[in-house]
């Protein structure tokens, strides 16, 4: 009789620490603030079927501004950009990127430049993505 609970825990153990295993071996999500803390980014799995990621930027600032361009760049090679204006409130996130691909190598080097205007001048900064290893990845259904 005192073997069942026994059993039970072994196999609880061996599921979570399967599942650890698989989770650490995805794709990581990807995060970065800016130097000054007014921009925060991240790159995360949307957790849908169908495996979308999307990449957001979030304004920190205390002024309405209007980003003008971005350029996210993989190993200072430009792999998504855009050029329009688009007007952000303090506290706001703006989805910049939505895709299907993944960034899976940890080794790769990503940079976020945003390109924004207030009401005194032109500005830019760059933002360094570093991955993020998960844990406890749910899977998809």
């Amino acid at each position: 009789m005192k073997k069942k609970p026994l059993i039970l825990i072994i196999l609880l153990a061996l599921f979570l620490f399967s599942w650890f295993i698989i989770s650490i071996n995805q794709p990581p999500e990807w995060e970065g603030t800016s130097s000054s803390g007014i921009w925060k980014t991240t790159f995360e799995d949307e957790y849908s079927p169908k495996g979308f990621w999307n990449g957001f930027f979030t304004w920190n600032g205390v002024e309405t501004i209007t980003v003008t361009k971005i350029s996210l760049t993989r190993n200072d090679i430009e792999i998504h950009g855009w050029e329009k204006d688009e007007t952000l409130e303090p506290k706001t996130s703006y989805n910049y990127l939505t895709t299907t691909n993944t960034f899976d190598n940890k080794k790769d080097k990503y940079i976020l430049t945003i390109y924004w205007n207030d009401n005194k001048d032109q500005h830019f900064e760059a933002i360094h993505l570093l991955p993020k290893t998960r844990y406890f990845v749910f899977p998809k259904f």
